[in-house]
């Protein structure tokens, strides 16, 4: 973007210089200094010689490759950030050619390694298949992809086992909210046999009628425990619990 922008050299080593640090910075410090063309371009071919061979770039990737932490059996997102890196090695052999010894199977077999038991097991299966229908082994694009599918699988917000197990768990915690809640008001109102009357707020207590058999505003005591509705018949019962 710096090249496209027809600027003097002296600016342009400018923001060379704000954009490098550590031993790259001392390798170009003396062309630093420079207001030249050539001293700019002197200090791109420095960098480019150390650190832009295909060689050192490869290096790096595989590097990293081999150094990847075994995935878990339940940890989604490490499987996610392998995919990731995977595409970007893929992305990579495009501009880097060494890069393509990742499509042999002895490299599979290793970056096979870093994923959970039950995804090399899937993997697996589909190796057999290409095997069986191509008789070839599966390239390195394919398995990039495969771990990329798996991956979106497991992480899926909507519908994944990580997404089903946290609605049962959300739900189990509302179950046994209310049932704690349900057991201490049926401890309360053992514990105080007017904890109904008592209950009641004065604003409630104006819209309830008291009942014309027991003058409470507690109509359903009545109707279980009152002395006069034992002598009642059933449809007498229903009236007098209808004009309550």
């Amino acid at each position: 973007m710096i090249e496209d922008k027809g600027i003097s050299a002296k600016e342009k080593i400018y923001y060379l210089q704000q954009y490098i640090s550590g031993e790259a910075r001392e390798a170009i410090e003396g062309c630093l200094y420079g207001t030249t063309e050539d001293d700019y371009t002197r200090a791109w071919q420095t960098l480019e010689s150390r650190y832009g061979h295909q060689f050192l770039i490869q290096e790096s990737f595989r590097e990293r490759l081999e150094h990847w932490p075994r995935i878990g059996p339940k940890d989604n997102n490490a499987l996610q950030r392998y995919a990731d890196f995977l595409r970007c090695c893929l992305d990579a052999t495009t501009h880097t050619k060494g890069l393509s010894i990742l499509g042999d199977f002895k490299e599979n077999q290793k970056l096979a390694a870093k994923l959970p038991d039950w995804l090399v097991v899937r993997w697996s299966r589909q190796v057999a298949r290409s095997l069986d229908d191509k008789q070839e082994y599966p390239s390195f694009q394919d398995f990039v992809s495969f771990v990329q599918k798996e991956a979106r699988i497991v992480t899926n917000p909507v519908m994944s086992l990580s997404a089903v197990r946290r609605n049962d768990k959300n739900k189990e915690v509302t179950r046994t909210t209310f049932s704690t809640r349900a057991n201490e008001r049926l401890s309360t109102e053992e514990a105080s046999p007017h904890h109904e009357e008592s209950s009641l707020s004065s604003t409630n207590t104006e819209k309830l009628k008291s009942c014309p058999f027991c003058s409470t505003f507690l109509h359903v005591q009545c109707l279980v425990k009152g002395p006069l509705m034992k002598d009642m018949s059933l449809s007498r019962r229903r009236n007098a619990a209808l004009a309550a």
